[in-house]
Formats: C-alpha cells, sequence, structure tokens
C-alpha cells in the first residue's frame, strides 16, 4: 500500500501546483476551467497570505499526485466558520486507491482546526467523484449551471 504525505503550501511553494492545475484543466477540457497562471498565482498568493485560502498536496514520494483548495471564510447566512472548495485534482493512475478520501480528510482537519463546522466539497461530474464523496458523507445539495457571456 503506498503511504502518501501531505503538505500545505506557502505563498513560496505555490507555483509546485501548477502542473496539477493544468493537467484538471485538461482534463475536464471546459471554456468554464481555464486558468491564466500570472492571475490564478497572484489570486492565491493573496489567498494564503491572508490565511483565507489553503492549498494541500499529496505527495508518493517525491512526486505530487493530488490537490486539495479551500476557504475558511464566516458564512454570509449564519456568520459560522465555514469552508468552501475551490479545487480538488488527482492524477488518474492514482484514483481508486484511496488518496482522494484521504485529500477530503486532510482538507476536513486542516478546515476544523481554523474553527469551521462545516465543508461543503464540488465534483466534476465527468471525473467520477461522486460516489466516493456520499462514502465520505457527503450529501448533493446544490446544482451548479453555469452560461459563458
Amino acid at each position: 500500500m503506498i503511504e502518501f504525505r501531505f503538505r500545505i503550501l506557502t505563498p513560496e511553494t505555490l507555483p509546485a501546483v501548477l502542473p496539477m492545475v493544468r493537467a484538471f484543466e485538461a482534463e475536464v477540457d471546459s471554456p468554464i476551467i481555464t486558468v491564466d497562471e500570472r492571475a490564478f498565482l497572484a489570486a492565491w498568493t493573496n489567498f494564503l497570505r491572508l490565511e483565507v485560502g489553503f492549498v494541500i498536496v499529496a505527495y508518493d514520494g517525491d512526486e505530487q499526485v493530488g490537490t486539495i483548495s479551500g476557504y475558511v471564510v464566516p458564512d454570509d447566512r449564519s456568520g459560522r466558520t465555514v469552508a468552501q472548495e475551490a479545487w480538488w485534482y488527482v492524477y488518474p493512475e492514482y484514483r481508486g486507491r484511496g488518496l482522494g478520501g484521504l485529500l477530503v480528510t486532510a482538507y476536513e482537519h486542516y478546515a476544523r482546526s481554523r474553527g469551521a463546522t462545516r465543508c461543503s466539497l464540488g465534483a466534476i461530474n465527468k471525473l467520477g467523484a461522486g460516489p466516493a464523496l456520499a462514502k465520505l458523507g457527503y450529501e448533493p445539495f446544490e446544482v451548479v449551471h453555469y452560461k459563458t457571456l
């Protein structure tokens, strides 16, 4: 069995996640998911410095194999602290090995350590994470609809 290591990225180490962001973008292959590296790095560097956002990377040895990111913020309706996932990705060759569940668990632990009482996660339908999320206790709540203007 593979033993994965997890690391929380800092503004200085953030660029290391770009290959996985690009892999996610290519696999989803949608105009909704496009990444401008400069904008991405500027925004996420700011989120990390403000301690609003976080990025966790999973490693198999020295190789990055998965990532999850999110925000820990006050809920605008209740004022309670919540975690909202921004993106997550596992390289295809590492799917079905429990890594997705480990990333979600790391996300939950980090969010809880920052005071979150609820977590939300999204999943791109074509990547098939819905059943795995259900096993972890997540229930579908909202469907997001997009329109390109």
